[in-house]
């Protein structure tokens, strides 16, 4: 419901500007990541961190849920932009 939160950025003639989504639309969807044979928990977790932000169309956070080897792990990434100062 923070409007930091589901804020995205479109361009208007090259010059990006600020669109609240409604709080339905500012949800990032919970992406549920299995384990691939030889994978680890920390291997999943550290693509899910070097995973850019297309602040253009997508809200500035997101989570996945890590799910093998009998471990679930939650992860919550939020860019900048929406959580500094």
């Amino acid at each position: 419901r923070h409007e930091s939160l589901r804020t995205v950025f479109p361009d208007n003639d090259g010059v990006p500007c600020q669109h609240l989504l409604d709080s339905t639309e500012g949800r990032p969807p919970l992406t549920v990541v299995g384990l691939a044979d030889g994978e680890s928990v920390e291997d999943v977790l550290a693509e899910h961190l070097r995973c850019g932000f297309d602040l253009r169309v997508e809200v500035p956070w997101r989570v996945w849920l890590v799910v093998g080897g009998g471990e679930f792990v939650l992860s919550v990434v939020a860019h900048h932009v929406a959580v500094d100062g």
